[in-house]
């Protein structure tokens, strides 16, 4: 975008000088200091994609959360299915780590 801005800018610089007889070779922006309007504008931006980021990640752990409790119901079943001794959960509220205390019953 600032190579494009550049070159535009070269280009009625070269309009505007060419009855004087000179020519812009080279023109190169350092520095931009956009309006307040235009800084606010891209810090909502920002924010709105640090906030889609987070809404992604919560999702994606929502899931693999899911995914967790779907085998941990699945250990349950096969554990009910080979023997008849149940096995109850010390703490409902916490699947993984019920899940983790299965696989280290093997």
């Amino acid at each position: 975008m600032v190579n494009c801005v550049t070159k535009l800018l070269q280009e009625a610089i070269n309009v505007a000088a060419k009855s004087w007889g000179l020519e812009c070779l080279r023109y190169e922006i350092r520095d931009i200091s956009p309006p307040r309007g235009v800084r606010a504008a891209m810090e909502m931006q920002a924010e709105a994609e640090r906030k889609k980021r987070a809404q992604i990640l919560e999702s994606e752990l929502k899931a693999a959360s899911l995914r967790i409790a779907e085998q941990y119901i699945q250990a349950f079943s096969n554990i009910a299915k080979e023997g008849t001794t149940m096995l109850l959960p010390s703490s409902a509220s916490n699947p993984a780590n019920n899940f983790a205390i299965t696989w280290s019953l093997d």
